[in-house]
């Protein structure tokens, strides 16, 4: 293939433009990285990330951004919302907060993007605030960070002041002709009416949201649907057509991959159903812990949590427990804390999404960073050895792949798991990212994660076992750090 020039470059992200994303990422998986002039390799990867192929963008700045004397704002930004795509959150979040903002203001909407993703509205609020409020900002970006600002808002319920921002934006949409905003907004303000008990203003936003998002991808059309019929329900739980045009609008999500809107189906399903197992299953299939407490603040009145969750066959007479790593017979089946044992509770963690090779490396080797030539390899050397390890054990469990990562199945075979469950990595994270510049506290890492006093404190306990947490002090005085060792390690 010929290098690469700014002509060809313009005619791809017009054809992304205009719709074309799978072409654009057939063209762009054939390129070699020598292909790429050193002038457009921020454009390529920016243009690589919008089609789902951000290993591209990883593969052409890492030696950029790895050099940290000379890196350059934007190409780090970037790189970083790259990790995200590719799944590693804890060292995304890391480097995008050795950005600075004014040279690269789109460093704070990426770092929102982060929080996202891990259904962490209320910690993203403060952060496209500052966004929106930048002066180097042009008119179309502040209107897309007023945007996320509003479905943040949303997300924690913060209605009234949402209100605020959703008719604001929807004014300059149709001002600017952004059909694509107006929709969006449209629809984040049909959401606010449904949970907010408004039904009716809310049925006629939702009209002129699909209209605005006429020609968009059909993905939108899917999120409208969905409100619809969830609002219906809202008025009338028993609506037996609602209920059947929503589990419609899951199957259609589980088709395209629609992960997020396929977890909403089911919760409202199982919600408006009454359904216990259903709901226990989207509880303990997903690890955000924000979702988790809004499921338990609208189902609380008629759900209990148990202290275990069976995944898998319901009458099966064996199973795993993913605390123990023993089996039904307390025969041993993980060595617990070793990296086959924290790989397969990695692939438990969420019953939806698939898990990425860069969620997997950053969770697995917390105190290395992505590299996106060799860290793959190292990832399916592991899933090798897990595969292997599970036909030995002769467990009846499987391991999907798709080009979106790893899924475990369960088939015949069952696992325990348990209520408010994490793993080293997690609650490891947590700390590297929110507390490695001093001492914390217990009930900081409580408070943080939402988790019960006794799991976190069993956490941390292991940590400092493996030296990642230094204890200090004793009693009332007693707090925690990062340990010197790791910090320097990560």
């Amino acid at each position: 293939m010929a290098l690469l020039d700014a002509y060809e470059l313009d005619k791809l992200e017009k054809s992304v433009r205009e719709g074309d994303s799978v072409s654009v990422r057939n063209y762009l998986r054939k390129i070699r990285i020598a292909d790429v002039p050193s002038r457009l390799a921020l454009r390529v990867s920016r243009l690589a990330r919008r089609v789902d192929f951000p290993q591209l963008g990883l593969m052409l700045l890492r030696s950029r951004v790895m050099d940290e004397y000379n890196r350059e704002p934007r190409e780090t930004a970037e790189y970083a919302v790259c990790l995200l795509k590719v799944g590693a959150v804890s060292e995304a979040i890391s480097l995008i907060k050795t950005v600075d903002s004014n040279h690269a203001p789109e460093s704070l909407i990426y770092q929102a993007f982060m929080l996202f993703s891990r259904w962490n509205y209320s910690e993203a609020i403060p952060i496209l605030e500052k966004y929106v409020a930048h002066s180097a900002l042009g008119p179309y970006d502040r209107l897309v960070g007023q945007l996320n600002l509003a479905a943040a808002l949303v997300s924690v319920e913060k209605f009234d002041r949402a209100f605020v921002e959703l008719n604001a934006i929807g004014e300059a949409a149709i001002r600017g002709g952004h059909q694509l905003i107006l929709g969006n907004a449209s629809e984040l303000m049909a959401q606010a009416h449904i949970l907010s008990g408004n039904l009716s203003s809310a049925e006629d936003c939702l009209n002129k949201s699909q209209e605005a998002l006429q020609k968009a991808a059909p993905r939108y059309q899917l999120y409208i649907r969905k409100w619809r019929w969830i609002g219906r329900l809202m008025k009338d739980a028993g609506d037996r057509q609602a209920l059947e045009n929503l589990a419609q609008v899951r199957r259609e999500a589980l088709q395209i991959n629609e992960w997020e809107t396929v977890r909403e189906c089911d919760f409202y399903l199982s919600k408006f159903k009454k359904d216990a197992e259903g709901l226990l299953y989207t509880y303990f299939g997903t690890p955000f812990n924000e979702y988790r407490a809004k499921m338990l603040r609208r189902c609380s009145d008629w759900i209990q949590i148990p202290a275990y969750y069976h995944w898998g066959a319901k009458d099966s007479k064996r199973h795993v427990d993913l605390e123990t790593g023993l089996d039904e017979k307390g025969s041993l089946v993980f060595k617990k804390s070793q990296n086959l044992h924290r790989l397969f509770i990695l692939l438990t963690k969420d019953f939806y999404r698939p898990s990425g090779i860069g969620h997997l490396f950053s969770q697995l080797f917390e105190s290395e960073k992505f590299n996106p030539f060799t860290s793959p390899h190292r990832i399916h050397e592991l899933m090798r050895r897990l595969r292997n390890h599970l036909a030995k054990k002769d467990l009846g469990l499987k391991i999907a792949v798709d080009r979106f990562g790893y899924r475990l199945i369960p088939g015949q075979f069952s696992i325990k798991i348990p209520r408010d469950a994490t793993s080293l990595g997690d609650l490891r994270t947590l700390i590297e990212s929110q507390f490695s510049q001093g001492p914390f506290k217990l009930n900081d890492l409580v408070e943080r994660t939402k988790l019960p006093h006794t799991t976190v404190y069993r956490e941390l306990m292991s940590l400092i076992s493996d030296g990642v947490v230094e204890k200090t002090g004793s009693g009332k005085n007693t707090a925690y750090v990062y340990s010197k060792a790791a910090l320097k390690s990560a």
